[in-house]
């Protein structure tokens, strides 16, 4: 490890990062590019987050591969988007949590949010496509209608989102995009379409997690009740978010690869 550099507590950051005054200690200065790589190797409060999105992004790019049974699937496109989906919302996260104390201040930070966003967007967009193709196939035209609306409200959202100038404007767009995906899901549990049981559970299982993360996240808990050292650099509202992310993002292509798998047999 690194000798660390000697961190600053919420008062002493930069303006830009005191976006939860409940972390009260453990902040990066702002420091250079090498500095912040150099950050991966000492402890402070956005260590969890590079490391927790950075691991799982090498994990899909180089082992879920290996473990996908390419001879037995029949839409292959299908899977390379579920993987490139979980690369870019992952790879976006840790480039932000990294850099996010770039000497290069507000503006710098600004354009990694933005990136982080277009990877939320590009989760989004074509994370659940495979699912949502298989399970309304038997519908015929109206299976593209619906690929179709999925497809431009998400990238309205996407758009919406990565232009917006505070955090309720990104939030708020994606919305319409969640409505519709659980009215999808609400017609897939009602038995509408066709497709694998054991897709729709991890479906199920990864829309929890993501709200309750993003529920978390927005509460600040729990270091609005517990503050100290534990929350500010572990147990805080954004660490719970990244691991309810993470499982989302896998539950999403456990889906996936469960219905590409069915729609195959």
């Amino acid at each position: 490890m690194l000798q660390p550099i000697d961190l600053l507590d919420w008062a002493s950051s930069p303006s830009h990062l005191q976006y939860n005054r409940y972390v009260k200690s453990g902040y990066r200065p702002l420091l250079s590019t090498w500095g912040c790589l150099q950050s991966l190797f000492y402890v402070h409060n956005e260590l969890f987050n590079v490391y927790s999105h950075g691991l799982f992004a090498l994990y899909f790019m180089f082992i879920v591969p290996m473990q996908v049974p390419w001879s037995g699937i029949t839409q292959p496109l299908f899977v390379y988007l579920s993987c490139m989906s979980a690369v870019t919302v992952l790879l976006g996260s840790f480039c932000y949590h990294l850099f996010m104390n770039h000497h290069g201040g507000a503006p710098v930070y600004s354009k990694l949010l933005q990136c982080d966003m277009i990877g939320i967007g590009v989760l989004n967009l074509f994370g659940p496509i495979g699912c949502l193709f298989v399970n309304f196939y038997p519908w015929g035209r109206y299976c593209y209608a619906i690929l179709i609306i999925y497809t431009a409200v998400t990238t309205r959202a996407l758009f919406k989102s990565v232009t917006a100038k505070d955090a309720r404007g990104r939030a708020v767009p994606f919305i319409p995009m969640m409505l519709f995906r659980g009215v999808l899901l609400v017609l897939r549990m009602c038995g509408f379409g066709s497709a694998s049981h054991a897709a729709l559970w991890h479906m199920v299982a990864g829309e929890i997690a993501g709200v309750t993360g993003a529920v978390i996240n927005i509460l600040r808990v729990p270091e609005r009740w517990l503050p100290g050292r534990l929350s500010d650099y572990l147990l805080n509202s954004h660490c719970i978010h990244h691991v309810c992310a993470v499982t989302a993002i896998l539950n999403l292509h456990w889906a996936t690869m469960e219905d590409i798998l069915w729609f195959a047999n």
